[in-house]
């Protein structure tokens, strides 16, 4: 035996209460994935500017020891004296350039940290 199901048809333009409700939760769906991506985002980019500036921390240090190295080979201390090493005044200014990065991203992650909910910061 066969059933028919009798459908209520809503006309398209109505303010049906269930069609109300249907589109609030769509709505309201689309808002929280909307949220839940800029949170997951936010903490990528958090995530990568941490890696890069513990890389940079690393150059720093390195650049540090290569910087006294050339150093201990001179006789000139003073980076004025026209006899200072060349090789270490480059590196000066990188690491300086390197220090200046730092802070920048600092800043960038600081933002995005208060960007972030107290729970996914930590």
């Amino acid at each position: 035996m066969t059933h028919k199901y009798c459908f209520e048809t809503i006309p398209p333009g109505s303010n049906h209460p269930g069609r109300i409700r249907g589109r609030l939760a769509k709505l309201l769906a689309r808002e929280d994935g909307r949220k839940q991506k800029e949170i997951d985002t936010s903490q990528r980019e958090a995530a990568q500017i941490r890696a890069m500036i513990a890389s940079l921390n690393r150059t720093i240090a390195s650049l540090d020891g290569s910087i006294a190295a050339d150093l201990e080979k001179s006789h000139v201390r003073d980076p004025r004296h026209y006899a200072f090493p060349i090789s270490a005044r480059t590196m000066i200014a990188r690491r300086d350039n390197l220090k200046g990065t730092i802070a920048a991203l600092s800043d960038r992650l600081s933002k995005l940290d208060h960007f972030l909910p107290e729970t996914e910061a930590a």
